[in-house]
């Protein structure tokens, strides 16, 4: 049984790297860990009524995402709140450490060439701070 790990975001390449995710656990009657982040910003600002409200929204989407993939794909799908991490790429890799997971599924996009240059994005963080399998998937240029 593959253990995958893959966010919760709405850019097309999140969607298309956990629609991925979600074909490569059906294919392995495998699991999807799928994380939710609030920056540590947020948490920051205290742990008033926004804040809550926020965590529950975001939690809302979270257990909604994995029923649907449940129902859909047959597969298991836990939801993971990840609340005060600095990045959603170190979000990712908690949870990854945590689960033991045997794949990270992260979407990409086409970068400029000063975009190339520029350090410190997600991708690039999971990629080399993972210790396990990284899979990258692009989203359809349509």
């Amino acid at each position: 049984m593959l253990s995958i790990v893959t966010g919760l975001l709405e850019t097309p390449a999140a969607v298309a790297a956990r629609e991925r995710a979600y074909e490569m656990a059906e294919r392995t009657s495998g699991i999807v860990h799928l994380v939710g982040f609030l920056p540590a910003e947020v948490t920051d600002q205290s742990h008033g009524a926004e804040f809550q409200k926020g965590r529950a929204e975001l939690q809302k989407r979270l257990d909604a995402a994995c029923a649907s993939a449940r129902r859909d794909h047959a597969i298991g799908c836990e939801a993971h709140l990840v609340v005060g991490a600095s990045r959603p790429s170190q979000a990712i890799l908690d949870i990854a450490a945590e689960v033991d997971a045997d794949l990270i599924v992260i979407g990409i996009r086409r970068r400029s060439r000063v975009g190339k240059l520029v350090l410190g994005s997600n991708a690039q963080d999971i990629l080399m701070g993972a210790n396990t399998g990284v899979l990258s998937v692009k989203a359809d240029e349509d």
